[in-house]
């Protein structure tokens, strides 16, 4: 299969194409593990999945299954939310043994939503938390998911490192302002609904 690879801002190379692990693959969990395992050995060497799908098991033993070298794979996960006195780390950590890997290629806050209202200047220092994630080797590139305008401002206010990607859903026979405006930053990745 051929998967263009995109450079991002921080000159690490992302496949174009992903098999993603969404909620359609979060009920059916014999299915889902089969279906990552057939993405892999179909070409697909970039799969996204997320905490919030209650899935990272799944994707995990399908990779395993597959028995496709690490460094062949770009896996993408993404922060679903942080319990009492969880941190950032303690989040990336859980889902690293789910996924059975020592390290993610891009991990994403899911949603400003489950952050954002929590008290103000939340986002800006859940996105230290990225850094140091990244700082430490956990995960080679960090990013946004959902993100709108204002919340992507809050966010890179101080910001050391900037976002790689906001992975957005949208309609692109009739784009959002916000995904418009978003564009243009350079460092988003679009998913196409259609």
């Amino acid at each position: 299969m051929a998967n263009t690879p995109v450079k991002l801002n921080d000159n690490t190379t992302i496949p174009l194409l992903a098999f993603g692990t969404g909620t359609a693959h979060a009920y059916n969990t014999k299915d889902a593990q089969r279906l990552v395992t057939c993405a892999i050995n179909a070409g697909f060497t970039h799969l996204d999945g997320a905490q919030l799908y209650n899935n990272e098991e799944l994707l995990g033993a399908g990779i395993a299954a597959a028995g496709k070298a690490r460094e062949q794979l770009f896996i993408t996960t993404k922060l679903g939310g942080l319990p009492e006195g969880k941190t950032v780390r303690d989040a990336l950590v859980d889902s690293l043994a789910k996924l059975r890997v020592d390290y993610v290629d891009l991990f994403l806050v899911h949603t400003p939503l489950k952050f954002s209202y929590k008290e103000p200047g939340c986002l800006k220092a859940l996105w230290k938390e990225m850094e140091a994630v990244k700082k430490e080797g956990l995960t080679r590139s960090i990013g946004v998911s959902n993100f709108r305008v204002e919340q992507l401002r809050e966010t890179l206010d101080g910001a050391e490192v900037i976002p790689s990607i906001n992975q957005v859903v949208t309609d692109l026979r009739q784009p959002t302002p916000d995904a418009k405006i978003c564009c243009r930053l350079s460092f988003i990745r679009m998913s196409t609904r259609t």
